[in-house]
């Protein structure tokens, strides 16, 4: 998936969207609860090289376990 953000003076993700879909609604607002709640910061801009606000597209991958060859709970260590 890739999403846009729009990153503010301060470094923080004032705006995020997404440009390119999964295919997973869930998984897509995931990232952008993430981006939206500081999570994620961006470095801000120095002062004094003009726009002090910035837009930023990121590919995120999500890479999911296949549950069915997971097992339900954790063994326990053996005894001595």
């Amino acid at each position: 998936m890739v999403f846009s953000a729009r990153c503010d003076a301060d470094g923080w993700i004032s705006e995020a969207m997404i440009r390119k879909s999964s295919g997973h609604e869930r998984l897509e607002e995931a990232i952008l609860v993430a981006a939206r709640s500081h999570h994620w910061r961006c470095l801000p801009l120095k002062p004094g090289s003009g726009t002090l606000e910035t837009r930023v597209e990121l590919a995120y991958r999500f890479k999911l376990a296949d549950v069915a060859k997971t097992k339900a709970s954790p063994q326990r260590p053996a005894r001595p």
